[in-house]
């Protein structure tokens, strides 16, 4: 046999469930609580800092809406809804109060399902959008309007010897005929005067003032400048006639045929329907404003004019001017530090138009499933369609103008398919707008780049199915989407190619199939740091995959995962912060972890001055610390409840190096009232602030069979290997264990490692730059499985391992 030894650069390839003989060197069978580094390794992940306790009611949130809300360095908020109820907690200061002004409760409770199915959330700037998609938009009712109740009477010309009459209701003036100089029988002493129109108007009015008056006909009549303006409370009907010809006096009320119709003068507020064509696509409305009319300082109007003024296009008087606030999204609103404002969004009203010419937008009647913002638009996603609001007018879904398409108009479009596709979820991309429905993507794009309602197009791009739950998440170069089976969840990135190209979809899930479970309910990412990250609330684990990507070449690919303190409700992303809320021992918890190595807040310091990262769970100095100098106990009472299923640790931070830092104890727990740690030593009474808190986690990677590697990814599983030794080699690392497991038996036995003498200063952080541990194996490659694990307070960072051994190819030539 001859002897080999053979290096595995590294164990950044994370968790693969192939079998050990096609796994990659590098890949293992599991890594827990790890976190990996192309800089520093496979490194155990950061213990997480408890910022505050946010309830201590038992489920109070449970199946509650979390949202995580990014003003700036000094407001940033956790939130929750649940019920009715809303609740917001600074993280910078979790005990500070943040006052919730709740006026949409109603809103939050419609439909039956639990808040975090039926609502979504966005943040715009100052504005978080909250989106319920049980519950049905509706319009408002239209406004009373009794048709044909006002009528106007303009005098085209003048003509002398001519005839001029009204019938109204049936009821016909008088006839008032026009002086003609050419007629001796009509001379008077004024026939020599010019013939003056509005003489001729006012001896109409006079004339419908006296049928008015003799039939109780209720009629208002107002003469102005070349009109004659008659309104009631209910319908009548008029006829005019006048000229020679009889065409010279013309009478319409609700519509006329074209804007020439219109007179120059009227009262404020009359409302016509001009027509243009046949056509009902070419008509529209125009409302004449006066400029006598005063305003009120909320802009309505105090007193209505009459006169001169100019006709403005308007909407129709007998349909809805909008929306229902009440059925649309609502705002909560960050008016202030540490205050918000719940309440429903002011929707712009539909000023232009009626049903035919600028219809409602395609979401009402139905319920909206997502919102989302693109250039500049605020969008919708309903059923099959896709409806974005006008550009820059974030609530105003109408059109602009009746009489044509502008390209800041809002889009109203739906994508075509043989299947049935309701779109749930959207994410930009640099082609356009990608849409998930639940077994199919499709593509919202633009030829010129820019989505306008002329040349917006949507088509199909892929056809794979996918969780209508958990929305799709952007991890910077790609998408990911899960699509859950039973008992476990595939998980596929998506990359859009060109316009006209279909897109690359791998199933990145493929090599740790079935491992992630199908109770995973969430699903974020970070971009910054290229991982997206799974978890469920009734798991207290967190399944991440992280690449890292060089020019074109991808050179990390790695799966690794976390156990936490408690069952994981929530996860957000900030930069290098992690912010989570866990749930254990009937308690929600808010804690902090930071993915960095050098955290900004020391804690922890080496006599080098390198800023140590703590590893222990919800750590955090005690509410206070009392001595028993006869016992020389020291009592240090938790901020929290106690989690009677983790180990605690109390660990000395001594941030002057004055010869304690990083000393750790293992302590007791009681519960006096009030939860505690309890261990012998010096007086810590009057140093609590450097005193710390918290809870062991073990770093378990479990390696996978060593096999004599060929050549690059093939091993020779037939061959006769047996393993003496493996070094492994870790970077800036406290202490590290292993642990063995004979081929048949059930029980891992512990092999610890000892830091050499001379080696380490006393007193210190018992940290190494680098260190090389050789572990005596001495059995058959398939005899022993094999862990690293470290349950330590103190950083570790597995860097890459060698094996040395006797190998024996049993007289085979390999090919």
């Amino acid at each position: 046999m001859a002897s080999v030894t053979q290096q595995i650069p590294n164990f950044l390839g994370g968790v693969s469930r192939q079998p050990d003989d096609k796994k990659i060197p590098g890949q293992v069978r599991e890594a827990i609580n790890a976190y990996a580094d192309p800089t520093y390794g496979l490194s155990k992940r950061p213990g997480t800092k408890w910022l505050g306790n946010l309830s201590s009611t038992t489920n109070e949130f449970q199946n509650g809406k979390w949202f995580y809300i990014n003003r700036d360095a000094a407001e940033k908020y956790i939130g929750v809804i649940y019920g009715a109820n809303i609740k917001i907690w600074n993280v910078n200061d979790p005990t500070a109060t943040v006052t919730v002004t709740n006026s949409g409760s109603s809103y939050l409770t419609y439909g039956t399902s639990t808040a975090k199915d039926s609502l979504q959330v966005l943040t715009v700037q100052d504005t978080t959008i909250v989106t319920n998609n049980k519950v049905t938009v509706t319009t408002q009712a239209a406004p009373s309007f009794t048709a044909k109740s006002k009528a106007t009477i303009r005098l085209l010309s003048a003509e002398y010897g001519a005839s001029y009459s009204v019938t109204i209701n049936g009821f016909t003036t008088s006839a008032y005929t026009t002086k003609n100089t050419e007629d001796p029988s009509l001379s008077n002493t004024t026939n020599t005067q010019v013939l003056n129109a509005e003489e001729v108007l006012t001896q109409i009015k006079n004339r419908i003032d006296t049928i008015n008056t003799t039939n109780s006909l209720g009629l208002t009549v107002t003469q102005l400048k070349g009109v004659i303006e008659i309104s009631s409370a209910s319908s009548f009907t008029i006829s005019a006639k006048g000229g020679i010809s009889g065409e010279e006096l013309l009478a319409f009320q609700d519509e006329v045929q074209n804007f020439s119709n219109l007179p120059a003068e009227s009262v404020h507020g009359r409302i016509v329907k001009i027509n243009n064509t046949v056509a009902k696509e070419d008509s529209y409305y125009a409302e004449f404003i006066a400029e006598n009319t005063t305003y009120n300082p909320d802009g309505s109007v105090n007193v209505p004019g009459s006169g001169k003024g100019n006709w403005q296009e308007t909407v129709a008087p007998n349909v809805s001017v909008g929306l229902t606030a009440a059925t649309m999204p609502h705002e909560l609103f960050n008016n202030n530090l540490n205050s918000f404002i719940f309440r429903p969004i002011s929707w712009e009203e539909r000023l232009v138009g009626d049903d035919e010419t600028n219809e409602h937008p395609s979401f009402v009647g139905k319920t909206i499933q997502q919102v989302f913002f693109h250039n500049n638009r605020l969008g919708f996603l309903t059923g099959d369609n896709v409806s974005m609001s006008q550009s820059g007018e974030f609530y105003n879904f109408y059109h602009v103008s009746a009489l044509t398409q502008a390209d800041n108009d809002p889009i109203d479009i739906s994508c075509s398919s043989l299947r049935p596709a309701v779109l749930h979820a959207v994410l930009p991309a640099a082609q356009g707008l990608v849409m998930f429905s639940k077994s199919q993507q499709f593509l919202m794009y633009s030829d010129d780049g820019i989505l306008t309602p002329k040349t917006s197009v949507i088509r199909t791009i892929a056809n794979y199915e996918n969780e209508d739950l958990i929305p799709p998440v952007d991890v910077g170069t790609n998408m990911v989407f899960l699509s859950k089976s039973p008992g476990y969840t595939r998980i596929y990135a998506m990359a859009t190619r060109g316009q006209q190209e279909n897109p690359d979809v791998l199933d990145i899930g493929r090599v740790v199939s079935e491992w992630v479970p199908d109770s995973v309910a969430e699903l974020i990412a970070s971009p910054q740091n290229s991982f997206f990250a799974m978890y469920g609330p009734t798991s207290d684990y967190v399944y991440f995959f992280r690449t890292y990507v060089v020019g074109d070449e991808t050179v990390m690919q790695t799966w690794f995962n976390w156990k936490l303190q408690g069952d994981v409700q929530f996860l957000s992303v900030d930069s290098d912060d992690i912010y989570i809320v866990t749930y254990q021992s009937g308690q929600y918890v808010l804690s902090k972890a930071n993915l960095t190595q050098t955290p900004d807040e020391a804690i922890l310091r080496a006599d080098s001055g390198q800023v140590v990262q703590l590893c222990l769970d919800q750590y955090a100095t005690p509410s206070s610390v009392s001595y028993d100098s006869a016992t020389k106990t020291n009592r240090c009472y938790l901020r929290y409840k106690d989690i009677t299923g983790l180990q605690p640790a109390v660990i000395i931070a001594d941030p002057n190096n004055t010869g304690e830092s990083g000393f750790t104890v293992i302590p007791t727990r009681g519960d006096d009232g009030n939860p505690y740690f309890e261990f012998v030593g010096d007086d810590y009474s009057d140093l609590a602030s450097t005193v710390y808190v918290g809870f062991k986690y073990d770093f378990d990677v479990q390696l996978p069979t060593i096999f004599y590697q060929i050549e690059e990814n093939r091993s020779d599983y037939t061959a006769n290997l047996t393993i003496s030794r493996v070094k492994f080699s870790v970077g800036l690392s406290s202490n590290v264990g292993f642990k063995l497991k004979a081929k048949g038996q059930s029980e891992w036995y512990d092999v610890q490692s000892i830091q050499d003498a001379d080696y380490y200063l006393a007193n210190d952080v018992p940290l190494n730059e680098q260190t090389v541990y050789t572990l005596p194996i001495h059995q058959r490659n398939s005899n022993f499985d094999l862990k690293v694990f470290s349950d330590s307070p103190f950083p570790i960072s597995l860097t890459s391992m060698m094996w040395e051994g006797s190998y024996s190819p049993r007289f085979y030539r390999r090919a």
